[in-house]
């Protein structure tokens, strides 16, 4: 039984997928298999896997859904075919620097965690690369809350015990499901800790759907935060509240405003959470957020949708 298994969903990325693969293959780490789990592509894509399959040394399982389920139920298969002791994920159009297991599994191992942490760089198709580091706070079971409110927003940066993911609820989502999946897994872990460094490789393709905000997007937001509200405990009050402060009032409302000007829809997205979070302007770790973030969220509190609007543009142009 390896220590590790890679799942990593596949659709249509036959063009890219070999790149993924062969940042697994020259891993310095060796115990893991891989369970690639093709969603039903279109294009080559399991055809450059099988011959992929033929001549590679490494354990790979494919795996082929019968219809398109998304990434999260395809990622959740690939964790029930699996026997491993953990569990990292990898988006099929990215890919692993080469110590990525070496790091996360020694780190795992000097602490006896259940949860490993890492940063990303952001490669863009025009050539550019910008780290994205963020310094974790390694914490034990007492400071679950402050990691709740720290961890990143994509599995791709995590190293899971498998015994917490196939005991958690999953959501049933395409879009936001990592967004709604972390905290649940951050509030069952048993010890968090990290490795402060860019080990993953997050590809940007310029047509990349991720970049072009849509009300999908913005509906997918919200129903990720309404996922953590019902499953994470209510001993996590203050950081859920936190999470859709940031993800709902600032994300959500950031996204809608840069593609259009829906009050309606705006008004309807504070009246929903602040059912819920009254007072949600006097949460405490508002004030982790940057001078900019706190500004849009002054506008979203007294509902200054025509300065919202400006912000949401200079926020596109500086993403550009």
């Amino acid at each position: 039984m390896p220590k590790i298994s890679v799942v990593i969903p596949c659709y249509n990325t036959g063009d890219y997928i070999i790149r993924c693969l062969e940042s697994l293959e020259l891993q310095v780490y060796k115990d893991f298999d891989v369970f690639l789990i093709d969603d039903c592509s279109s294009d080559h894509t399991v055809r450059v896997i099988e011959e992929y399959m033929s001549a590679s040394s490494m354990t790979i399982h494919l795996l082929k859904n019968e219809q398109n389920l998304g990434p999260a139920a395809s990622r959740q298969k690939g964790v029930l075919s699996s026997d491993a002791e953990f569990i990292c994920f990898c988006d099929s159009d990215d890919w692993y620097d080469l110590d990525f297991l070496y790091e996360m599994s020694l780190t795992q191992a000097r602490n006896n965690a259940s949860v490993v942490l890492t940063s990303f760089r952001l490669v863009l198709e025009s050539g550019r690369v910008l780290n994205r580091l963020n310094v974790y706070r390694d914490c034990d079971l007492e400071n679950r809350r402050r990691m709740m409110i720290k961890a990143p927003d994509s599995l791709c940066l995590m190293m899971v015990e498998r015994s917490i993911l196939v005991n958690v609820p999953h959501p049933d989502m395409r879009n936001g499901e990592d967004m709604a999946l972390i905290p649940l897994l951050i509030s069952k872990a048993n010890k968090i800790v990290s490795v402060n460094r860019c080990l993953y490789n997050y590809y940007c393709r310029d047509n990349s759907a991720s970049m072009k905000p849509t009300m999908k997007m913005i509906e997918s937001l919200e129903e990720s935060f309404y996922f953590i509200e019902k499953n994470v405990s209510g001993e996590f009050k203050q950081e859920k509240e936190y999470i859709g402060i940031r993800n709902l009032l600032y994300g959500a409302l950031i996204n809608l405003f840069k593609f259009s000007f829906d009050t309606k829809k705006a008004n309807s997205v504070v009246d929903n959470f602040e059912s819920v979070f009254p007072r949600w302007y006097q949460n405490n770790n508002i004030t982790e957020l940057p001078i900019s973030k706190r500004i849009f969220l002054w506008c979203v509190k007294h509902r200054l949708w025509i300065i919202a609007k400006p912000i949401s543009i200079v926020h596109s142009l500086l993403l550009n």
